[in-house]
């Protein structure tokens, strides 16, 4: 029984409809259409009633740390005004409970001066989705009548960048989705971003997929991690500066990461049982509740776990059920067919969402595994020669 949660990240769909018609979005085109039964938008009563819940939340599970970030579809859509009563309602009900953080993920193509100032008077930190310059970008991220989205997307982030110059909001930050079809290498997309929209926040992601789906074919093994290396070489090059999410981690586990090897089986078990570090939930447009959208990829696994309701399960029960104690149980172990790898401590196996198959559960290694390894390896090259002490790396792997 889960008793306590240190952090909670909420992903709040306030809009389940988008103004893009990205050819590869994951929400819409993965197989899951339950979002044509589900309002539009999300009701001022639903952000009442999610304040309630998480309210009940907070006392019942001692969260300390709450995390909500606005998403869709594309958040942008909603009328400005009631936007600001969601995070009018949202902020006046938990703000004084825990440690709230707002959050936006958009596509940058709505963004205006008005937008900008509701960002800062509720302290949104804001992120952008993004595939590179104008050529790449515009083969994907197309509005429904196939117009490419950059020059909006272009505008939308200068105004970005200029009210955190301004101090008005936080640091925008990019995502992008490294997409082998696009014949680009990733470097040049990083220093697009960092020098024509000069974005001091980037994270690369790779698609969404498990093994169902696998990999395409004749695709080489290591490509994501080539292409992750070699931003990795641009980013620790100069720019450590910015924050650049896939090599951060890796230096952070090299540098904090103290190797424990404990037979105490039982004082595991009780921290699974008792406490967990963070946990993410999403709540939909019409009130109800679902586990994270990176697990689309699993199919039947995620469709099958009966729907809930904020106003009939509080997240007490619901955060109980066996579906979470299976993916935190994932987390918190490596696969068999890892245990032999000298990266099985930072990798773990990868993602979750990767390690899925439906004959396995999430028991399997990442379908990245070549290119994670790749990139964990190029890395230690990196550190090596450049004077990191190997005695301090194998201490860090958990080398005999």
């Amino acid at each position: 029984m889960i008793k306590k949660i240190k952090s909670l990240q909420v992903i709040f769909k306030i809009a389940e409809r988008c103004n893009l018609a990205c050819s590869y979005c994951y929400y819409f085109y993965m197989g899951d259409d339950s979002y044509k039964s589900r309002p539009a938008q999300a009701s001022r009563e639903t952000a009442q009633q999610l304040a309630q819940y998480l309210k009940n939340g907070i006392k019942e599970l001692h969260i300390e740390k709450i995390s909500i970030t606005f998403h869709g579809g594309e958040p942008l859509l909603l009328n400005k005004n009631k936007f600001s009563d969601i995070c009018n309602i949202l902020y006046s009900e938990l703000n004084d409970l825990c440690k709230l953080q707002f959050g936006i993920q958009t596509n940058a193509v709505l963004i205006d001066e008005d937008w900008i100032e509701i960002f800062s008077k509720y302290k949104i930190g804001a992120g952008y989705s993004i595939d590179g310059p104008k050529s790449v970008n515009d083969k994907y991220r197309i509005d429904p009548k196939g117009r490419g989205s950059y020059d909006k997307v272009l505008l939308g982030v200068k105004q970005l960048v200029i009210a955190a110059e301004q101090k008005k909001i936080g640091t925008p930050g990019a995502i992008c989705v490294i997409n082998h079809e696009s014949n680009i290498d990733y470097k040049s997309v990083y220093k697009h971003i960092r020098d024509e929209l000069e974005t001091k926040s980037i994270s690369f992601l790779l698609p969404d997929t498990c093994h169902i789906d696998g990999l395409p074919e004749n695709l080489n093994p290591t490509f994501y991690g080539r292409q992750l290396a070699e931003i990795f070489d641009e980013w620790v090059d100069g720019d450590q500066d910015l924050n650049h999410e896939q090599g951060q981690s890796v230096l952070k586990f090299f540098q904090e990461y103290e190797f424990v090897n404990s037979k105490d089986d039982n004082s595991k078990k009780f921290k699974l049982e008792e406490t967990r570090q963070g946990q993410i939930i999403v709540i939909q447009s019409d009130g109800s509740v679902s586990v994270d959208d990176s697990l689309m990829p699993t199919g039947e696994w995620r469709k099958n776990i009966a729907p809930s309701l904020m106003i009939e399960e509080p997240l007490a029960q619901y955060i109980n059920r066996p579906h979470f104690t299976e993916l935190y149980e994932a987390y918190e172990s490596i696969p068999d067919d890892c245990q032999e790898c000298c990266w099985k401590n930072i990798c773990r196996g990868g993602d979750i969402e990767n390690r899925y198959d439906p004959t396995a559960g999430f028991s399997r290694k990442s379908v990245y595994c070549e290119s994670l390894s790749y990139y964990y390896s190029h890395v230690v090259n990196y550190l090596v020669s450049n004077g990191y002490p190997y005695e301090k790396i194998e201490s860090c792997l958990g080398s005999d």
